[in-house]
C-alpha cells in the first residue's frame, strides 16, 4: 500500500456528497444549516478546485445548496464582482508590507 499514492477522486467525491446527503437533514437550526453547506463547499474546493479557478462553480453550487434547503443565497460571486477593485487594492496592500 503507497501512503503517498492520491485518493481515487471519484470515490472521495462519492463519499463527500453521501457524508453531506446524511448530514445535512440533521442540522435543523438555520445557522447549523448554511454552516454545514459552507464547510461542504469549502471542503470540496479544497479537494476538487473548478477549472474556473475563480470560484464562481463553488459559489453558485453553495447557492443552490442554501435554496434548495428553504435558505437565502449568499451571491458570493455578485460580491465578488461589485467589491473586486477594492479586493485587489487590499491584495496588493498586503503585498507590499
Amino acid at each position: 500500500m503507497d501512503l503517498f499514492a492520491a485518493p481515487d477522486g471519484g470515490l472521495l467525491i462519492r463519499d463527500m456528497v453521501r457524508l453531506y446527503n446524511e448530514g445535512i437533514p440533521c442540522q435543523t437550526p438555520k445557522k447549523e444549516k448554511k454552516i454545514f453547506i459552507y464547510r461542504f463547499i469549502s471542503d470540496l474546493d479544497l479537494f476538487f478546485p473548478a477549472s474556473d479557478a475563480d470560484g464562481l462553480t463553488g459559489s453558485i453550487l453553495c447557492d443552490l445548496l442554501l435554496l434548495k434547503e428553504g435558505l437565502e443565497p449568499v451571491y458570493f460571486h455578485l460580491l465578488r464582482e461589485k467589491y473586486h477593485d477594492a479586493l485587489c487594492d487590499a491584495a496588493n496592500a498586503a503585498q507590499i508590507t
